[in-house]
């Protein structure tokens, strides 16, 4: 599966758990607590407005980041 940038939440869940993770193992390996990072993804995934908050642009990033380098 290939996730673009207007992928929904479940998209993105789907990925994750195909590649055999989570919000909460994506979220240890960059020492970010789960929750934090299931905030993001609920706020901001697959939506046009960018976080402002430096944190939450991060995890976004990375999220991206990640799904793009697993294809």
């Amino acid at each position: 599966m290939s996730l673009s940038l207007e992928s929904t939440l479940s998209e993105l869940r789907q990925e994750l758990a195909r590649r055999g993770i989570d919000f909460a193992t994506f979220a240890h390996r960059h020492g970010w607590k789960p929750e934090t990072v299931r905030q993001v993804a609920y706020r901001y995934w697959g939506r046009p407005e960018e976080p402002q908050g430096r944190l939450t642009y991060e995890i976004l990033t990375k999220l991206r980041e990640f799904i793009a380098s697993q294809n």
